[in-house]
């Protein structure tokens, strides 16, 4: 899998926020790199760390499991066909134990229709072989890009909905005290009106 790199993705690195070196207390954006083809997975594994992404290598589907469950990473680039366990079930598994984690499938051109099978198994992209730098970085910075944004919403989520919680309770104890007020008034009225 050759993989080029030109000047240029460096630069579309930076403009989309991955500025090096990292200070203090910051933590470097975990990418796990999944393919059975050992110079096809050292070169993605040299490219990205030279990003500035911590990068951690596994030769199949089996140490990729093992290597998400102990890593948790923030994304995953996995091959399509590899011996044992192969992209398509990777996603599966991996979707399953981390759904918020983007799976980035790569695979040769003219395997489209595994491709959709990983995305049907929960990827979010994929990359067509041979892969080019630009091109990766492209994906890479979308895909997390959509799940900072996905993680964002829920977080603001759960915030607005501790700070409606109370006054949630609160127009239901309302409306609780008002539906037995009401039920209070129909009765006198209905024994008035039986003494009338």
């Amino acid at each position: 899998m050759p993989l080029t790199h030109t000047d240029s993705s460096r630069e579309t690195g930076a403009r989309a926020g991955r500025t090096l070196p990292l200070g203090a207390g910051e933590t470097r954006v975990r990418i796990l790199v999944v393919d059975d083809d050992e110079d096809a997975l050292r070169g993605m594994e040299k490219l990205l760390c030279l990003d500035g992404f911590a990068v951690t290598a596994a030769a199949d589907g089996e140490a990729a499991l093992a290597e998400a469950s102990r890593l948790r990473p923030d994304i995953v680039l996995t091959d399509l066909h590899m011996p044992g366990i192969d992209g398509a079930e990777l996603c599966r598994r991996l979707h399953q134990v981390a759904p918020d984690v983007p799976i980035i499938v790569m695979t040769a051109m003219s395997d489209i229709q595994g491709a959709v099978e990983c995305l049907r198994a929960g990827a979010e992209d994929y990359l067509s072989k041979p892969l080019e730098h630009d091109v990766v970085s492209l994906c890479i910075d979308r895909a997390l890009s959509r799940r900072n944004a996905k993680l964002e919403h829920e977080k603001l989520r759960r915030h607005t909905e501790e700070l409606y919680r109370p006054l949630n309770a609160r127009l239901v104890v309302s409306h609780a005290r008002e539906q037995q007020r009401a039920n209070t008034e129909a009765q006198q009225r209905a024994q008035l009106n039986a003494l009338l």
